[in-house]
């Protein structure tokens, strides 16, 4: 199922924050960080309402966990409103499921609607 984050699912959104820095991570460098470097400075980054700007960030849930995310941003630039697909992650175990097509209509769909006139990747 894919919908909003609630209040209270910071903490984890966060978690796959992490997540998606220590995977990238991997790809490029021959030396790791382990993952929990990346919880906590993951844990202090914020989250919904003190981010500038207009956000929205949508999550893929599974039997009750979330295990995917993508989240949104709006900026009006004063000559045009743009968005873009800020952090985008699915856990390995759930990836082509479909989940991320899923995600990704569901933000075109948000983008859409706001009217945004121009958006990144």
């Amino acid at each position: 199922m894919i919908r909003q984050m609630e209040l209270g699912e910071e903490d984890k959104v966060r978690r796959l924050l992490a997540e998606l820095s220590f995977e990238d991570q991997t790809l490029w460098r021959k030396q790791a960080k382990p993952l929990e470097e990346y919880l906590e400075k993951y844990s202090k980054i914020p989250i919904s309402h003190a981010v500038e700007g207009k956000n929205a960030i949508f999550v893929a849930e599974e039997e009750g966990k979330i295990i995917g995310l993508c989240w949104c941003t709006l900026v009006d630039r004063g000559i045009d409103l743009q968005g873009e697909i800020a952090e985008f992650y699915i856990e390995e175990e759930h990836r082509g499921k479909g989940i991320g097509k899923e995600l990704l209509e569901t933000a075109k769909q948000f983008f859409t609607r706001e009217k945004a006139e121009v958006v990144f990747v």
